[in-house]
């Protein structure tokens, strides 16, 4: 090599160096991050316990055999829940109350003074809510804002 190409030659490595150790790198903590796609929120997770205060918060829909449910909750800690029993001729039936969340523990109170305690096992946000109550497990999916199906009392 002679003395004209080995400073052509150095800079060349240099830049080939540089690139390889940028584009090794991750750049994901430089891009803002999707809050609907984020992965479910469990309490199993390393970080923080996840915010089902603020995760919950909306309408959402579960269905099974010939029953149908709507539960909103609001972010002033109410919630409504609509049920809708085809086998009795279509009956509908709405209860109000409030709520509380302690760690994936949810907390409701109805207004005629009943009280259950259901365990929160997973919310994906404005995606999937996994709740199980008494041995049974329901996945209800998000339909909308907290208030766009369920009429709460003034």
């Amino acid at each position: 090599m002679n003395f004209a190409t080995r400073p052509l030659a150095i800079l060349m490595t240099l830049v080939l160096f540089n690139f390889l150790s940028v584009s090794c790198g991750s750049d994901d903590d430089d891009e803002p991050k999707n809050p609907d796609t984020e992965k479910p929120s469990t309490p199993d997770d390393d970080d923080d316990d996840p915010d089902y205060e603020s995760l919950i918060i909306g309408t959402w829909a579960y269905e099974d055999d010939g029953y149908y449910q709507l539960m909103g909750f609001s972010p002033y800690n109410e919630f409504s829940l609509l049920t809708e029993e085809e086998e009795d001729g279509n009956d509908l039936y709405q209860e109000f109350g409030t709520y509380s969340i302690s760690g994936d523990k949810l907390k409701l109170k109805y207004d005629d003074g009943d009280r259950m305690t259901i365990t929160i096992v997973s919310i994906t946000k404005r995606k999937k809510l996994v709740l199980e109550a008494e041995g049974e497990r329901i996945t209800a999916k998000y339909v909308g804002d907290w208030d766009d199906y369920l009429n709460y009392e003034d």
